[in-house]
């Protein structure tokens, strides 16, 4: 992943928390994983942490998969 990471154009940031590394994105990016895995008490506690609530990160990853299928015209 690390070799591949290298030749994407994408915030530093971001390549780290896809990499597993610490930073301010890499809470944001378990969120998602535990919630597009139905890990709903690992959900709570990443929101919490996050200060934000379940019932937002709900309606945020609804806009995103809204935003996807527009993007790739499914």
């Amino acid at each position: 992943m690390a070799e591949i990471m290298k030749n994407i154009s994408l915030d530093p940031e971001c390549k780290a928390a896809l990499l597993g590394n610490a930073g301010s994105s890499a809470a944001v990016y378990q969120l998602v994983l535990a919630h597009e895995t139905g890990d709903w008490p690992r959900v709570a506690e990443l929101a919490k942490q996050l200060h934000v609530t379940e019932s937002e990160v709900a309606d945020e990853h609804w806009q995103a998969m809204q935003w996807a299928r527009q993007m790739t015209g499914a």
